[in-house]
């Protein structure tokens, strides 16, 4: 079975690509597939489905191939065709430059004397913003060379115009320059008058000056006074301090000496009394002490015989033997014994 649903090799690929040749071959297409209802549901249908898109897929390539193939050909045939009119337009229109060229060449040449007389016309009226530039010497001087030029030649067709735009351009300069003078004389009055100014600020200033000086010179003449005189009371108030100063200085002294005195001798009464209550409680602790020894002897003679009677009633030993007993007990010369006092 055939994958395209035409058969491009029986149809005429010239009259097919002619304008609305392939009208009727899309409609036999299309009619060839879309008249077909298959049922979606089967297996079958489904594939009958894919089966017709796929066939007009082919059909387009096949189509497309053909359509490329015919153009393919007809441009081979072209090709020739087009180099002959390439060389003949190359060649006719370098023919054609070569014969006009001079006509050309005085269209060129007249273009550019044009352009020559219309810059010179041009520069003969001065542009603003150029001449304020310039200071009235370089004013003048262009003024001369403008008055130099010739426009009665060399200007041609445009003769009137030059002539025209000389004279504007004369008297242009001519109001700059009075413009300009006139505004150097102004300049110069405001320095003048500057300058006036100045002079009359530093007149003004100096005599400021110098009435100042002599307001400071008189203020410190005052000051100086009034400095000595100060200086001559401080001088009278402090010999009056000193002097009242000296007597309570000696007034002073005296009090401090007779305090310094009298300190002395309750310091000395002190001493005494410390040294007499010093040896007052040095005999009176060695009288504690001896009081003390006195009662500790008795305690410990009254425990020594308390304890010699009862060794006396329990033993039987004698009172010496007692007494011996007691002192080896002293000497700690008996073991684990030992008197409480």
């Amino acid at each position: 079975m055939s994958e395209e649903l035409i058969k491009i090799e029986e149809i005429n690929t010239v009259e097919l690509f002619s304008a609305g040749g392939v009208d009727r071959i899309l409609a036999a297409i299309r009619d060839e597939v879309i008249n077909y209802i298959p049922d979606v549901s089967t297996s079958e249908g489904r594939a009958e489905i894919a089966s017709r898109a796929h066939k007009v897929a082919r059909s387009k390539t096949a189509i497309d191939k053909a359509g490329k193939e015919l153009a393919d050909k007809l441009n081979a045939q072209l090709k020739p065709i087009n180099a002959e009119r390439k060389k003949s337009r190359d060649t006719l229109d370098a023919l054609k430059e070569e014969v006009r060229k001079p006509l050309t060449d005085y269209e060129e040449a007249e273009k550019k004397r044009i352009s020559n007389i219309e810059k010179a016309i041009a520069g003969m009226v001065p542009e603003k913003y150029i001449v304020e530039r310039l200071n009235i010497t370089e004013l003048k001087e262009a003024l001369k060379l403008l008055e130099k030029v010739n426009a009665e030649d060399g200007f041609a067709e445009f003769k009137e115009r030059a002539i025209k735009a000389k004279a504007d351009g004369i008297e242009q300069y001519k109001e700059y320059i009075k413009i300009a003078v006139d505004k150097a004389k102004q300049a110069e009055e405001l320095a003048r008058l500057k300058k006036a100014e100045a002079e009359r600020k530093q007149k003004e200033h100096e005599a400021q000056l110098i009435k100042e000086a002599t307001a400071k010179a008189e203020r410190e003449k005052q000051e100086a006074i009034d400095r000595q005189i100060a200086a001559e009371n401080k001088a009278k108030e402090d010999a009056k301090k000193a002097e009242a100063d000296r007597i309570a200085a000696e007034k002073k002294a005296a009090e401090d000496k007779a305090a310094a005195i009298k300190q002395a001798e309750v310091e000395k009464q002190a001493a005494i009394k410390a040294e007499q209550d010093r040896q007052a409680a040095a005999i009176k602790a060695e009288e504690d002490a001896a009081k003390k020894r006195e009662a500790d002897t008795k305690h410990k003679k009254s425990v020594n015989n308390a304890i010699l009677e009862a060794l006396q009633k329990c033993s039987g030993i004698t009172k010496e033997q007692g007494i011996e007993i007691i002192k080896a007990i002293h000497k700690n010369q008996i073991p684990n014994t030992k008197i409480n006092y």
